[in-house]
């Protein structure tokens, strides 16, 4: 358990398994060192409150939000991070982001929308919008596959996915990340890949935070009620999924926090002998799940 003097609104794990990120009400993220206990490597300081922090999937650009203010994208230079780009989201309030993990895109879910905000992090231009919450989005995760997305809002979780089975594994662009034209329609809908809704569960309270296990199949979830809770989000049989083929049933509840969870992320397997889930919120504590 790592202790904060103010709450944690936001935690991502590096996917190279070395950096555990923190985003606080104190204005700061903050960059701790797995391997050496979580020592406090340094923080990146911003003018308001923190609420998302993501690594890109190659572990070289960190993206950073705060409320009402510009997405930050940082570039990494061992364990050195400098401003490369701000993107404009300060109309509407940003509550989370998530990269695309076949392209230098990031959505983003804001408290002045109810759409999924779609950005290409090198032109700094939103790309499209995802429609159908009638309330704020405060949660965005991409799934492993870059086919879906999954978001949360005051009451509803959804997926969105559907159109395109065409892979969006594209030719190695500058600084090593790669993507193509038809990899970046395909991810943001361009191949109607992300057009329709192919889940949705309600009654969840309010979901602060989402992501999804490496394996596609399970999707972590902290809300207003002072739990993480495991959702089986394995993908249906079939091309013809509609709202609700999904049950997004509770695999398991994990209790610890005494107050709201407001992020949640889990470990590449990848980079652990065994899957670790990280939670954060408003008891200033994040807690290292097994």
């Amino acid at each position: 358990v790592l202790h904060h003097p103010q709450g944690v609104n936001a935690v991502a794990w590096s996917p190279d398994g070395t950096t555990l990120g923190t985003g606080c009400d104190n204005k700061t993220v903050n960059l701790h060192l797995v391997a050496e206990g979580y020592r406090l490597l340094g923080t990146l300081q911003h003018s308001r409150v923190v609420r998302s922090v993501k690594w890109s999937p190659d572990s070289k650009l960190l993206a950073t939000g705060a409320k009402e203010e510009s997405i930050h994208i940082w570039k990494r230079a061992g364990n050195a991070y400098t401003l490369e780009r701000t993107i404009d989201a300060s109309s509407s309030s940003l509550w989370s982001i998530s990269w695309c993990p076949l392209s230098r895109q990031v959505a983003s879910g804001s408290w002045h929308a109810d759409a999924v905000r779609i950005w290409n992090t090198k032109s700094g231009r939103r790309s499209t919008e995802l429609r159908g919450h009638t309330s704020f989005v405060c949660s965005v995760a991409w799934a492993p596959n870059g086919r879906s997305i999954a978001s949360g809002s005051c009451d509803d979780i959804r997926l969105w996915g559907g159109g395109s089975s065409s892979s969006c594994t594209g030719e190695e662009e500058e600084e090593g990340h790669g993507s193509n034209h038809a990899a970046e329609e395909s991810a943001t809908g361009g191949h109607s890949a992300l057009s329709s809704e192919v889940a949705c569960k309600k009654g969840t309270g309010v979901v602060w935070s989402l992501d999804w296990a490496d394996d596609g199949k399970t999707l972590a979830c902290g809300s207003s009620n002072q739990t993480v809770q495991l959702l089986d989000a394995a993908p249906p049989a079939g091309d013809d999924a509609s709202c609700g083929s999904q049950a997004l049933g509770v695999v398991k509840e994990l209790c610890g926090h005494r107050g709201v969870v407001r992020s949640v992320a889990w470990t590449q397997r990848k980079c652990q002998t065994r899957r670790r889930l990280a939670s954060a919120g408003d008891d200033g504590l994040v807690i290292i799940w097994q």
